[in-house]
């Protein structure tokens, strides 16, 4: 038998790794001696964003400081313009007075007149119904001339409380029930106003009550006795 001679191999031929320290690579040592680099320009940045920040601020600041201004201007505007709307008014009322006092207050005189014609002839019983369908018409047309003029007719429905603030009474009806004692039979001759104020009363026949004869007997023996 033939006797097998052993040879000494390498530990690389032999497969084994002698212990060796590995030292880091350089990409990976170069970033990380490059983060206090990193950090310091983050910290420039840092520093540069709150200086921008700060200046943002103070023209924010300025920005609504000018606003209020603005807002103070307006609201002063707005006061000037009240003022000047106010005074308008009171111009424009003054002249309308003036104008009505020394121009229309004559027409209008004159339109009541006319009116009052109209409504006698639309009421009358005697002519033709075409003749009082004209002059009712025409006292609407007058009507609405003196509405032009800022005049306004008032009419009362029957059965009204007499008021002596817009009401004139012209003429008296007896009647026996209380209830209607002060109260407006019917309208004589319309009224005129203007602006809430009465030109010319208005003209009516009044209830008034008159106790019965079987009453005033009966008080009449009261009294005596």
């Amino acid at each position: 038998m033939k006797q097998q001679t052993l040879t000494p191999t390498s530990n690389h031929e032999s497969g084994i790794r002698p212990d060796v320290t590995e030292t880091p690579s350089t990409p990976a040592l170069e970033q990380f001696l490059a983060i206090p680099k990193c950090l310091d320009q983050l910290n420039a940045r840092m520093i540069t964003l709150e200086s921008a920040l700060g200046v943002q601020s103070q023209e924010i600041s300025q920005i609504g400081s000018s606003v209020e201004h603005q807002k103070d201007g307006l609201r002063a505007l707005h006061e000037m313009y009240s003022c000047l709307e106010a005074a308008t008014e009171r111009h424009t009322a003054a002249i309308r007075e003036h104008c009505f006092d020394h121009v229309a207050r004559g027409v209008a005189q004159r339109l009541f007149s006319l009116v009052d014609l109209a409504d006698e002839l639309g009421a009358s019983t005697s002519g033709s119904n075409e003749a009082r369908r004209l002059a009712r018409g025409l006292g609407v047309q007058l009507a609405e001339c003196l509405e032009f003029l800022g005049v306004e007719s008032v009419r009362v429905r029957e059965g009204t409380r007499f008021d002596p603030k817009l009401m004139r009474p012209c003429k008296q009806q007896g009647t026996s029930d209380p209830r209607r004692d002060r109260t407006v039979q019917r309208t004589v001759r319309r009224g005129f106003r203007r602006d809430g104020v009465m030109i010319r009363p208005i003209a009516v026949s009044v209830y008034t009550f008159i106790e019965s004869k079987d009453i005033q007997e009966v008080r009449a023996q009261g009294e005596q006795s």
